[in-house]
C-alpha cells in the first residue's frame, strides 16, 4: 500500500487520517493515539454505543416474544437508539404495534419514558392486556377517572391512552417524553392541531412550531436555507416519535411540521407487484443485421417493460461447439440454444422457462425494467434481454 493522508476521513471526527490507520480499522492519531484502546468521544464511540444498544434491543425483544425481530423491526429500533423519528408506513400485520409496545418495555427498564396513543378505548384495553401479560409497570386510560390522575401525575414510566384523551389533557401530561408511539397516525390527523400537542410533548415550544411553518413556506422557494434553519431547530427534540400507519393520507400543510422540525414526513406509501423474466439468448454468428433484426423481436416480445442489449458483429466461435454441431448435415454452427449454459448435442435446442418465449434460458443477471428498447454493445457475443 502507498502511503497516503485522507482529508475527511477519519471515521470519529472527520478530520485527517492515514492510509495504514484506516486500513486497520483505527481513528486518526489524534482521536486514537493507542491503538490498543477506545478512541476518544466522537462519531465512532457514538455508533459504537449506538450498536450495542441495538444489539440489547434484539436481545430483550427475542426473550420477550420468543422470536428474533423482523428486519423492519430491527430498523426502526436502530433509529430509536439514534434519536431519529419515523413514519412506520406498512401493511398490517408487520407487527408495528408489538415494536411500540416491546420498544417501550426496553426504554422503562432505565426509567424512561414513553407513551402509546392509539384510537380508541378497545386498543388501549388489548394492548394494555399485552403488557400485564408481559409483567409491564405500565398506566392505561380506558375511561376510568382514577386511571386518568395516575397518567397526569406521571406514576408509572409507560402510559397509554386515546388521541381524545391527547386532545384534551395534552397541557397537564408529564415531559419530557422519550419515546411516543403513534399507533395510527391516521386518526391523530384529524385534527391538524394534534400535530402541535405531539410537538410540545417532544420539548417544542410554540414559537418553534410557528418558526416550523415559516419554514414549511420558505421550502417552496428556498429549500436549502430552509433546510439550514430546520436542521437549528431539530436540536430542540427531546424524544423520538414514531408513527404508525396502513395508509397515511395526511391532508392538513400542518403535517409538514413533522419534516421541519423532526425530519421525517408522513407520506401516501405504495405498494407494487413486478412479473420480471431473467432472459437471454445465445446468438453466435449472426451478422450485425441480423442481431438488430433479433434486439427488435425481443422488445416485441418484452411488451411495455423491457430492455434488450444486442451486440455488433459477431463472428467469434462457441468454445464447445464445432462446425457441425448445428444440426445434421449442417455446414457451420448456427444459433445455439443453451439452458443453465450446458453443452448442446446434435441440433439447436429451444427452452421455455418460466413462461418465458420460446428460445429465451435463463440468465442470473438479467432483468427487465420498463421502457421497451434494443441497444447494441461493444463486446460479447450473445444477445440478450437485460437491464
Amino acid at each position: 500500500m502507498i502511503p497516503a493522508r485522507y482529508a475527511a476521513y477519519c471515521p470519529n471526527c472527520g478530520g485527517e487520517a492515514e492510509s495504514e490507520r484506516l486500513a486497520a480499522g483505527l481513528a486518526c492519531a489524534r482521536c486514537q493515539p493507542d491503538p490498543q484502546k477506545p478512541p476518544l468521544p466522537g462519531a465512532l464511540a457514538r455508533f459504537a454505543a449506538q450498536e450495542k444498544a441495538l444489539a440489547d434491543w434484539t436481545r430483550y425483544f427475542t426473550a420477550q416474544v420468543g422470536a428474533p425481530p423482523w428486519p423492519l423491526q430491527r430498523a426502526w429500533a436502530a433509529r430509536v437508539v439514534q434519536g431519529r423519528s419515523f413514519a412506520m408506513l406498512a401493511p398490517t400485520g408487520i407487527g408495528k404495534t408489538t415494536f411500540g409496545l416491546l420498544t417501550a418495555l426496553w426504554l422503562a427498564r432505565e426509567g424512561r419514558r414513553s407513551y402509546l396513543v392509539f384510537p380508541t378505548r378497545l386498543l388501549v384495553a388489548q394492548a394494555a392486556e399485552r403488557l400485564q401479560a408481559l409483567g409491564a409497570s405500565f398506566t392505561a386510560y380506558t375511561g376510568k377517572p382514577r386511571e386518568k390522575e395516575a397518567l397526569l401525575e406521571g406514576e408509572r414510566p409507560i402510559g397509554l391512552f386515546t388521541v381524545a384523551f391527547l386532545y384534551k389533557n395534552h397541557a397537564r401530561l408529564p415531559r419530557p417524553v422519550d419515546f411516543l408511539f403513534v399507533d395510527d397516525v391516521d386518526s391523530l390527523l384529524k385534527s391538524a392541531r394534534n400535530v402541535d400537542r405531539v410537538l410540545g410533548l417532544l420539548g417544542f415550544a410554540p414559537e418553534d412550531v410557528e418558526k416550523g411553518l415559516a419554514l414549511v413556506r420558505l421550502r417552496r422557494k428556498n429549500p436549502e436555507e430552509a433546510e439550514r434553519r430546520a436542521e437549528r431547530l431539530r436540536e430542540k427534540a427531546r424524544g423520538v416519535l414514531a408513527v404508525a400507519s396502513a395508509t397515511a393520507r395526511p391532508h392538513s400543510p400542518r403535517v409538514h411540521l413533522f419534516r421541519e422540525l423532526l425530519g421525517f414526513e408522513v407520506g401516501t406509501p405504495s405498494f407494487a407487484l413486478r412479473k420480471v423474466a431473467d432472459l437471454y439468448e445465445e446468438a453466435f454468428w449472426l451478422s450485425q443485421e441480423e442481431l438488430w433484426a433479433r434486439g427488435a423481436e425481443w422488445a416485441g416480445r418484452l411488451g411495455k417493460g423491457g430492455f434488450s442489449s444486442s451486440p455488433g458483429t459477431c463472428r467469434r466461435r462457441p468454445p464447445w461447439t464445432s462446425p457441425a454441431s448445428s444440426g445434421p448435415g449442417a455446414s457451420g454452427p448456427g444459433p445455439i440454444w443453451s439452458p443453465r449454459r450446458s453443452r448442446p448435442s446434435g441440433g439447436a435446442r429451444r427452452t421455455t422457462s418460466w413462461g418465458s418465449p420460446p428460445g429465451a434460458t435463463p440468465w442470473p443477471g438479467a432483468w427487465t425494467s420498463p421502457g421497451a428498447s434494443a441497444t447494441p454493445s461493444s463486446s460479447g457475443c450473445p444477445s440478450s434481454a437485460s437491464p
